[in-house]
């Protein structure tokens, strides 16, 4: 079965077709979402109707996150989003801010290799996106935690930083295993003093999609 018929199968690509993309593919991906139809967020019609990928890029190889997960915290699930995102409002001012932001900044800089201005634009883009949810979440992140994590990041030598989807997972952008190392021995510190509970660890983008193989019993 195509990959696309079997995300809508699923149901998958209902909102964003990052997931869809990231298992074909990996890397760092921009993509169409989805229309609206009268104001209104319907399901997907067919396989043809998923989000489609518009631009699809390697990340740096050098480039690490450091990912911090507060335990015993959850954002909100597919299931609460749904009442969220199937009549979005609008907001003309940030909308116009995210396209500025994405075309005229996070595009050419990770064009360019250039971490600086990538891990600028992509704090931006977070809180701006978080200013638009916070009606939702309480706040620019889901939970004081993540907040405080994301402010360690950004203090402590990262790029950028920011707030996976509803959270709780933050993450923290750096060159190199040396300042991935800062980074996590840093955010440990603030966990420790702020008695927070939280898994931590490193990792490279993914630049491939999925890969499958059959193991034979012996």
């Amino acid at each position: 079965m195509d990959l696309h018929e079997l995300a809508y199968k699923v149901r998958r690509g209902w909102v964003s077709g990052i997931g869809i993309a990231a298992f074909e593919a990996g890397g760092f991906i921009m993509d169409t979402g989805r229309p609206l139809r009268d104001t209104v967020l319907k399901p997907p019609q067919g396989p043809s109707d998923l989000p489609k990928v518009i631009c699809r890029r390697d990340f740096p190889e050098d480039w690490m996150f450091v990912v911090a997960v507060p335990k015993g915290i959850r954002g909100l699930d597919e299931k609460n989003e749904r009442s969220v995102l199937e009549k979005p409002e609008t907001n003309e001012e940030i909308e116009r801010k995210l396209r500025k932001i994405v075309l005229l900044e996070l595009l050419p800089s990770i064009a360019r290799c250039d971490i600086k201005e990538f891990g600028r634009a992509l704090t931006e883009l977070q809180f701006s996106v978080g200013e638009y949810f916070s009606n939702y979440q309480g706040g620019k992140f889901c939970c004081e935690e993540t907040e405080r994590i994301v402010m360690c990041m950004l203090e402590n030598g990262a790029y950028g930083a920011g707030q996976s989807s509803w959270g709780p997972a933050a993450y923290g952008l750096v060159r190199g295993t040396k300042e991935a190392e800062n980074l996590k021995n840093a955010i440990k510190r603030l966990l420790m003093k702020r008695g927070i509970r939280c898994s931590i660890f490193m990792t490279r983008a993914r630049n491939r999609g999925f890969i499958a193989r059959t193991i034979e019993n012996i």
